[in-house]
């Protein structure tokens, strides 16, 4: 009986304390200023993000998917409504083959991207994993 007891008070404890250990924040590192930190890869999959601002050191002689990519990314600027559509989207270039990950508002706005961006000259294929949601 005693035994049981001390289980059902220590087996609350050990798994309240094992959760809260799980939940702390990960290390960040800080570097001076003007000093550029790039995170650690987590896959060999060599990838090309297509954001609104190029990532710093890459340029269009590192990487063959870049061109592509800046072409994108001058597509999505000039355009107000692809800007607007594209606003939670992350754009993935590997070797001409597009995939898209985020969430729109609309089927339209989801249509529109995918339609748009199968457009483009060097582009092989679109795999459109956007998710609609108006919230």
């Amino acid at each position: 009986m005693k035994i049981q007891k001390l289980l059902l008070l220590a087996l609350p404890l050990t798994l309240t304390a094992g959760c809260v250990q799980s939940h702390q924040p990960a290390a960040v590192t800080y570097a001076p200023p003007g000093q550029v930190v790039v995170p650690a890869p987590t896959s060999d999959r060599r990838v090309v993000r297509v954001y609104t601002e190029p990532s710093p050191g890459l340029s269009a002689t590192d990487d063959p998917d870049m061109p592509l990519a800046n072409d994108i990314r001058a597509m999505v600027a000039s355009d107000p409504a692809l800007n607007a559509a594209c606003r939670d989207v992350d754009i993935e270039v590997v070797r001409g083959h597009l995939t898209l990950r985020g969430t729109v508002t609309t089927e339209q706005q989801r249509k529109l991207i995918e339609r748009r961006l199968a457009t483009r000259p060097g582009v092989v294929s679109v795999d459109n994993r956007l998710v609609v949601s108006p919230y």
